[in-house]
C-alpha cells in the first residue's frame, strides 16, 4: 500500500486542485467544437496543411531544445503574433475595416508557411550542430 503524497507548497496544492477543473473545461470546449463542426461551412475548406501548426510548433521546440539546450518556441510565437498584429493594423488603416473571417483564414494559412519555414531552419541548424 502506497502513501498519499501531500503537496508541500501552496502553489502545488493549488495546481493539484485546479487540474480537474482545467481538464473538465477543456473537455467541454472540445465537445462543443466537435458538435458544431459537421454544420460548419468552413470545414469543407480545411486541408491537411492547416493542421501543420500544431506538430510544427512542437517539433521546433523539441529540435531546438535538444540541439542547443534552449527553445525558440516563445520567440517564434511572439514573432507570429507581432506579424499578425502588424497585418491586422495594416488592413485596418488601408481598407478602413477588417473582415475578420478573411483575416483569420489568411493568418492561419500564413502561419502554416511560417511554422514550416522555421521548422526547416531549426532542423537544418540541429543537423549542422550534430555534424560538427
Amino acid at each position: 500500500m502506497g502513501t498519499v503524497k501531500i503537496p508541500t507548497t501552496i502553489i502545488a496544492l493549488l495546481q493539484q486542485q485546479l487540474w480537474p477543473l482545467v481538464l473538465f473545461a477543456g473537455g467541454g470546449v472540445l465537445l462543443s467544437i466537435w458538435r458544431r463542426l459537421p454544420f460548419s461551412p468552413q470545414l469543407k475548406r480545411l486541408r491537411v496543411l492547416d493542421f501543420w501548426i500544431f506538430p510544427a510548433s512542437w517539433l521546433v521546440h523539441v529540435t531546438t531544445l535538444q540541439a542547443t539546450g534552449a527553445s525558440l518556441l516563445p520567440i517564434l510565437f511572439c514573432g507570429w503574433f507581432v506579424i499578425g498584429l502588424a497585418w491586422l493594423s495594416w488592413l485596418w488603416f488601408v481598407d478602413g475595416e477588417v473582415v475578420m473571417t478573411r483575416f483569420w483564414f489568411l493568418f492561419w494559412r500564413f502561419g502554416d508557411l511560417y511554422w514550416l519555414f522555421w521548422y526547416f531552419i531549426c532542423l537544418g541548424g540541429a543537423l549542422l550542430i550534430r555534424i560538427k
